[in-house]
């Protein structure tokens, strides 16, 4: 497979979300995604796969492949937002870094675990203090995220069955109750901007928090 990340406008695209980026981060974003240190920090990683999700899509859209829907999980939704023309870049560069920065500062002893399971089938294991589902992968795969002992507890309960689990590499439980603390700054910051029509159309399936 070609790499493109050399590509002119592949380049230009991400020198230009990066410098609207930078205005709310302490440090260059281009300088850490080139660090295996802090890139893994949450309030980095965002803003990186943001900005790297609008260059893909400058790359794409370069080649005369325009997109009929546009789509995202978790961050992936204030990109389609922003490509969709929902967000101008301004705006979607705050929500971005204010996401990351507030996210960074939740609870950081959570777990999140991706079971062979469907929804329905752990929905009546979850404790909504402590666990909730973080994503549905496919309709028999499933991410749960919250408290390390409650998610545990279900995994083992699932691997016992013969199932399949597999905790994930993450900073934090993400799209847990481990974030709740954080969403009323946050909703503070989401009303502060201007929403436009969406053009294409985009269509997230979950909240962005």
């Amino acid at each position: 497979m070609t790499n493109h990340h050399d590509d002119p406008v592949f380049i230009a695209a991400l020198d230009t979300v990066c410098a609207e980026l930078d205005k709310h981060l302490d440090r260059p974003l281009r300088q850490v995604m080139s660090d295996p240190v802090l890139i893994n920090e949450t309030r980095y990683t965002q803003p990186a796969l943001f900005a790297l999700h609008i260059a893909q899509h400058a790359l794409v859209t370069s080649w005369g492949i325009t997109p009929d829907y546009l789509t995202g999980h978790s961050i992936g939704e204030l990109s389609a937002a922003h490509l969709a023309g929902i967000l101008s870049l301004a705006d979607a560069a705050l929500l971005v870094t204010t996401r990351g920065r507030l996210m960074q500062t939740a609870t950081p002893d959570g777990l999140m675990t991706a079971i062979e399971a469907t929804e329905t089938e752990l929905a009546p294991m979850l404790d909504p203090d402590k666990v909730s589902i973080a994503g549905l992968n496919s309709p028999t795969s499933t991410v749960i995220s919250g408290d390390p002992t409650a998610v545990t507890a279900i995994a083992d309960h699932w691997t016992k069955l013969g199932r399949r689990t597999k905790k994930l590499t993450t900073s934090h439980a993400f799209h847990s109750p481990h974030m709740d603390p954080i969403l009323a700054e946050f909703q503070a910051i989401a009303e502060s901007v201007t929403y436009h029509p969406a053009t294409p159309r985009s269509s997230p399936t979950r909240p962005a928090t």
